[in-house]
Order: C-alpha cells, then sequence, then structure tokens
C-alpha cells in the first residue's frame, strides 16, 4: 500500500472506530470550501519546515483565519504590529484560514507541522469555524482542544502553551452574550486546561472591549477578522509572555 493509500486507510480506521467520538476530535482535512488556498498553504508550510529544518522558533502560532491573517497586519512599507513581533521574535505561522479543531489535528498528524522544528511558545486559538459551521457544544471544542494540546506536549515536551480564547464578534456597539457557545468556552471550559507550567490561559477578550463591554468601532473589520488596530492590541496582551520566554536573539 502506497503512503496515500496508507493515509486514506488510517483516516477510514480512525473514523470507522471512533464513530462516538465529537467531530471536534477525529482529524479531517478540508475537502471542500477551500477558499483560502487551504491545500496550497499545507504544501508552503511543508516547504518552510524542509527548507528550515531544525529552526528553533520564539512562537509558532495555531490557529485559523485570525491567526493566519497576522501575515496580512503589514504596511506596504513594511511597519505594523505583525513586522513589529517578527522583528523581535523568530516566528512560524500556522494558521490556516478555515480550520476547525479537527483540521489542525490533521495538519498536525497527517502533514507533519510538528515536525522538523523547535519551539519555545505555541500560541493557541481556535473554535470560532467549529461554532460556525457546526451545532457543536462547547465541551466537543475542548475536547478538540485538548487533542491539539496532547499533540503539541507529545512532540514538543520543553515547549509552553499560551492558549487564548475564541474572539469576541459581532457588530460594532454589541455586547457578547456570556450565554453564547463561545462564551462559555472561554470562561466554563478553556481555564481548566491551564496547569501554569507548561499551559497557560490568557483571555485577552477584556482587552478588545471597550469600557462598557461593547465591540468598539475599528477593532473588527468585517465582524470577524480584526483589523490592524486589532491585531496591535493582540500583541500588546502576548509581548509579555513572549519576551518573557524568548529564545533568539533578535533585538527588541
Amino acid at each position: 500500500m502506497g503512503k496515500t493509500g496508507g493515509i486514506i486507510f488510517a483516516a477510514v480506521l480512525a473514523v470507522g472506530t471512533a464513530f462516538s467520538a465529537a467531530v471536534e476530535t477525529i482529524p479531517v482535512p478540508r475537502y471542500s470550501m477551500d477558499t483560502w488556498g487551504w491545500w496550497k498553504r499545507c504544501g508552503e508550510v511543508h516547504n518552510l519546515l524542509m527548507k528550515n529544518k531544525g529552526t528553533y522558533y520564539d512562537a509558532v502560532f495555531v490557529g485559523d483565519s485570525i491567526t493566519h491573517f497576522w501575515e496580512r497586519a503589514v504596511d506596504a512599507d513594511g511597519n505594523g504590529p505583525y513586522a513589529d513581533l517578527q522583528r523581535k521574535f523568530k516566528i512560524l505561522n500556522l494558521g490556516f484560514a478555515g480550520d476547525r479543531t479537527e483540521n489542525i489535528l490533521w495538519r498536525f498528524r497527517c502533514a507533519g507541522q510538528l515536525d522538523g522544528y523547535k519551539a519555545k511558545v505555541f500560541m493557541l486559538m481556535i473554535g470560532t469555524n467549529n461554532f460556525n459551521s457546526t451545532p457543536c457544544r462547547p465541551e466537543d471544542v475542548k475536547d478538540g482542544i485538548v487533542e491539539i494540546i496532547s499533540d503539541i506536549r507529545a512532540k514538543h515536551p520543553e515547549s509552553k502553551i499560551l492558549l487564548l480564547p475564541v474572539f469576541v464578534h459581532g457588530k460594532a456597539g454589541s455586547k457578547p452574550s456570556a450565554a453564547s457557545r463561545h462564551m462559555v468556552l472561554n470562561e466554563k471550559c478553556l481555564p481548566d486546561l491551564a496547569d501554569g507550567k507548561t499551559v497557560f490561559y490568557q483571555d485577552i477578550n477584556r482587552q478588545f472591549l471597550a469600557s462598557d463591554g461593547t465591540i468598539p468601532d475599528g477593532l473588527l473589520c468585517d465582524g470577524l477578522h480584526l483589523t490592524t488596530h486589532g491585531y496591535s492590541i493582540w500583541r500588546d496582551a502576548v509581548l509579555p509572555f513572549l519576551r518573557e520566554n524568548k529564545v533568539s536573539q533578535r533585538n527588541e
């Protein structure tokens, strides 16, 4: 059986033997709605990892489009919050637009995106698309995140994991509902995953909101994705943690 056939067989076997498991915990690639060039990005990341094999990164960013689009938070002159972070830290961006927990698991287990490098910090933010595309429970998304954390710890036991909440989204002036599924995940499920030793949970949503708890103008460009200003807030929120765990010699 060839490599591709073996991967397909393993995927079918996993689904067949774990049919009772939450969808969020079963690794799958994105087969449809490849709006953002998901497979092309997989190839690009593979080539990057092969080219830079053995690299020790200060931080690996893991997530969906909100993480992916850090790469857009740079202006024509090469400035902006992402460029600022890149000047300070050696970063690998493993954000893939459209991803759910199960897609990250596939990238880790079948595409080798945890292999061939070392990292001081993994910054993880995932779950938005699970809620947007399926009628899942917060507990199911938590289970998927537990699997992702387990995979990271298995391949990178010395790394620290900075776990972030699903970010606020909605119209400017609206107030996130405490009863919404993503808020239940953020407040009831994710804090339990932090152990204060290797996994750290930092709820930065309050830093995105106005003093009255509403979503301010200028934070989101489409009700979901951050503007450059939003990425600046994110940068400032996690900067102390990244500085504390820096390994490269890049200048501050």
